[in-house]
């Protein structure tokens, strides 16, 4: 492992495979810096106030990151602060490692704690809240095998920790990045971000510029010499990867084939 996977191990391993409960004395403000009182007095008032971030922030800061990572909107908040290549959207393609920090669709952040087959281990605060009278961290398992769909992405922290500095401006990927109309028989429209993620949609979009905010599905994509090639989240009982040939800088087309459906034609819109 790197130092900083071998880092985060020692700090997982550190904490208590039991339930940590915010009213049951100093050990929840520990791992937190949250205290129940807070909770409490929100509770109190109407909210609905967990300690999930505050645990991923505490996390984060005993890796050693500056930022304060205990927070909803990571997608957007990691490339805004140089880091764009350790957010990793979920896909099905990928899966997180122990110890990146998870953000769930469920507006929820923890850890991930590793795996045991096809099963995702996690630690994670925000599992009591105000019906139980207390908040919990505790050590998750989940109850069915991993599905990706449950999570918007995670932090990969060898990325985020790297002082290798990523090429956004790399030629080949600025060509590709933006909007495609690809058809096999069916009309589809692809957006491909420099990052290595790609959506699609079937609707011609309207907006150029931005990936699309309600994509059919989601998939990875990567340069092997002059193809692009793309894996996508299984659908339909099966992973569908699709490899296009021609990428090269100023071309407007790409010929492509499935391993699941028809030949595709790619037009750079």
């Amino acid at each position: 492992m790197s130092d900083i996977r071998d880092k985060a191990a020692r700090i997982l391993d550190s904490i208590p495979d039991r339930d940590i409960r915010s009213n049951a004395g100093d050990e929840y403000f520990r791992y937190t810096g949250l205290a129940h009182k807070t909770m409490a007095d929100n509770w109190a008032k109407g909210g609905i106030m967990t300690g999930c971030n505050a645990f991923v922030g505490w996390y984060g800061r005993e890796l050693g990151a500056k930022e304060y990572l205990g927070r909803f909107d990571l997608s957007t908040y990691v490339p805004s602060i140089g880091k764009r290549d350790a957010w990793i959207r979920s896909s099905g393609v990928r899966r997180p490692n122990r110890g990146d920090i998870l953000r769930h669709k469920s507006f929820h952040v923890d850890v991930c704690d590793g795996w045991d087959g096809a099963i995702l281990l996690r630690i994670a605060a925000g599992q009591g809240g105000k019906g139980m009278g207390c908040d919990v961290l505790k050590h998750v398992r989940g109850k069915s095998p991993y599905d990706a769909n449950n999570l918007e992405g995670w932090i990969d922290i060898d990325l985020f920790f790297s002082e290798k500095k990523y090429d956004y401006k790399d030629p080949l990927a600025m060509w590709l990045s933006g909007w495609w109309s690809v058809y096999d028989g069916n009309q589809y429209y692809y957006y491909f971000e420099d990052n290595g993620d790609v959506t699609y949609v079937k609707s011609k979009p309207n907006a150029m510029g931005a990936p699309p905010k309600l994509p059919l599905n989601q998939g990875a994509w990567n340069f092997e010499g002059n193809r692009v090639v793309i894996v996508w989240n299984p659908v339909d009982g099966g992973i569908t990867v699709e490899t296009f040939a021609g990428a090269t800088i100023g071309a407007t087309s790409m010929n492509g084939l499935s391993n699941r459906y028809s030949p595709l034609y790619a037009k750079k819109i």
